[in-house]
């Protein structure tokens, strides 16, 4: 049985920050307008399972997973039945007041809850009040999250490759869906670790397919670089601009799923932030996403992650305010907001925080936030720029063997210590 922690924005946390956060919503935008895309009058379903969308493109592991053949690869699964992954699987949902629910988990959603089966009928459950859910898995994914835990301790690439490679097996032969859609959230983790954002955003597109309110966002691959959007990916049998892959998800309801998805739309707006094309009509849409409120103050589960989603969006919005040269008391004030963040949330907006205090000259703050996004990011490219940024800012500060302890660190050459991230 392998266990799930949920991470919940609380009510207080989302006052604070939407009052911190938002005011930084009515940025100045950048790049050229593009219209709109016609919406069809016709509202085809989401396909119940897009996996099999990913199946061909899948294949392309064989060029990049060599280490799921190593020789210091464990060759037993982590905690698992060998029939976990069958149809009859049974998961425990512990919830916070104590009590145990058994039965089979159909999905989990940001919406609608876990939904279960028992013997007798299905069930839901609102996720604000599962405590942890220990869930039966098949054994590639177990043997993933072995890989995953070793990986995630060493930094090794091999291990996230070998994990990478166990994650999509269990996504192409396990029967639940439950089990492929996390094993895309954590397909989702190992792209990011390995530094391939772009095809870690089309993955979790992917779950934006199936909830528009993710349970997932504690893996959505955001960017926290001002970086461009230029680079293509695969997507299906052909090779497409992510930037492209991404405007499909920018409209409020005008997107794959031809209805609201602030999930799919939150990622879409990082990625085209600094786009030429979409730029403005991504900071239109982390505006609208920084206050966006359930429309139904009854269903808990998508209050809480429609708070989260505004929270990250406003959040998103300080990549704008860093191009504006934001003031020591807007830092300050950012740094405030992010300490009540849930640790899965901190790092991204650590590292705003940590170029504006570099702009700022609070070398030494600059530095220990630098350090801590690199010791705790899944976001190998973010990982990697604040780790070279930490060093060089304790090289600066005359600590040049501790700089050069922070290069071999994260396996980094000394002449890399003279960039930073880009801004």
């Amino acid at each position: 049985m392998v266990r799930i922690r949920f991470v919940r924005v609380t009510r207080t946390l989302a006052l604070i920050l939407l009052a911190t956060l938002c005011a930084f919503a009515s940025v100045g935008a950048f790049g050229q307008r593009v219209a709109p895309r016609a919406s069809s009058d016709k509202t085809p379903p989401a396909p119940l399972d897009p996996f099999t969308l990913r199946a061909r493109t899948d294949a392309t592991q064989e060029r990049m997973t060599e280490a799921a053949s190593e020789r210091n690869l464990p060759t037993s699964p982590s905690p698992s039945s060998t029939n976990a992954g069958s149809s009859d699987a049974r998961d425990r949902i512990v919830l916070k007041d104590g009590r145990t629910i058994e039965g089979r988990i159909v999905a989990l959603s940001g919406r609608e809850g876990a939904s279960f089966e028992t013997k007798d009928s299905t069930s839901r459950v609102a996720l604000v009040d599962v405590d942890y859910i220990e869930a039966a898995v098949g054994e590639s994914f177990a043997r993933g999250l072995a890989l995953f835990d070793r990986a995630r301790t060493s930094g090794a690439a091999s291990l996230y490759r070998g994990a990478l490679a166990c994650f999509q097996d269990a996504r192409r032969s396990s029967p639940r869906r439950f089990e492929r859609e996390w094993a895309t959230a954590r397909i989702v983790d190992c792209l990011q670790a390995l530094g391939r954002s772009e095809d870690a955003v089309v993955e979790f597109f992917l779950l934006c397919r199936l909830d528009s309110h993710s349970a997932y966002l504690a893996s959505i691959p955001l960017r926290w670089l001002n970086q461009s959007a230029s680079s293509t990916v695969a997507v299906g049998n052909a090779e497409r601009s992510i930037e492209d892959v991404a405007a499909e998800w920018l409209g409020a309801t005008d997107n794959p799923t031809k209805r609201a998805n602030p999930s799919g739309r939150l990622l879409a707006a990082s990625v085209l932030l600094n786009s030429n094309r979409y730029g403005r009509d991504a900071v239109d849409a982390l505006r609208a996403l920084a206050t966006l409120e359930s429309a139904d103050a009854s269903n808990r589960d998508e209050v809480e992650t429609c708070r989260a989603i505004s929270l990250l969006a406003s959040a998103q919005l300080w990549r704008q305010r860093l191009l504006a040269s934001p003031t020591a008391d807007e830092i300050e004030r950012w740094r405030r907001a992010i300490v009540l963040l849930p640790n899965d949330f901190q790092t991204g907006p650590t590292a705003l925080v940590a170029q504006g205090e570099q702009r700022l000259g609070a070398v030494e703050a600059a530095a220990r936030d630098f350090l801590f996004v690199a010791t705790l990011s899944l976001d190998g490219r973010l990982a990697r720029s604040s780790a070279n940024a930490a060093a060089r800012l304790t090289a600066d500060s005359g600590r040049a063997e501790e700089a050069r302890r922070i290069l071999r660190r994260w396996g980094l050459e000394d002449s890399t210590a003279r960039s930073t991230p880009r801004e």
